[in-house]
């Protein structure tokens, strides 16, 4: 019975690694070419999703010159990176990883170093986004080197 129990409880922690490996892999692919967007919504048609997308949508220029990428977990179902549709991962790891609940609305900004730079609640005005993002040090250093 002990070795069971030893047995379950390393299969439980190399799934929970393996899920935590599954994000932080995917998201090594975008260091230091691009900052992430991160939202989580319960559904499609939630009224803060909708909003924030809606935000982003009638941005979508000044967010490209930033190098965002936006990525939509949708209630445990759906994973869209930077608008495509990724059918085959499951958004549990991510729901996970960013400690997030279910069914619940939040908005993350990832820098380019990886390293989580905002969080909301609400959803947020596309000029708070390129406020922090231009308050950072490696968007200053993209500044200066596009006025040279």
């Amino acid at each position: 019975m002990k070795t069971l129990t030893t047995v379950l409880i390393i299969l439980i922690g190399l799934a929970a690694c393996s899920r935590a490996d599954t994000v932080k892999t995917l998201m090594e692919g975008y260091l230091w070419e691009n900052r992430l967007i991160l939202v989580f919504a319960p559904s499609a048609d939630h009224p803060s999703y909708q909003k924030q997308m809606l935000s982003f949508e009638n941005n979508a220029e000044a967010l490209n010159e930033r190098d965002t990428q936006i990525w939509r977990f949708i209630n445990l179902e759906s994973v869209f990176i930077d608008g495509q549709h990724r059918g085959h991962l499951s958004t549990n790891p991510f729901y996970d990883h960013f400690e997030i609940k279910p069914r619940t609305f939040a908005v993350i900004l990832i820098g380019k170093d990886g390293e989580e730079k905002a969080r909301f609640e609400d959803p947020a005005a596309a000029s708070e986004f390129f406020d922090m993002i231009a308050a950072m040090p490696m968007r200053q250093r993209e500044m200066n080197k596009n006025e040279t």
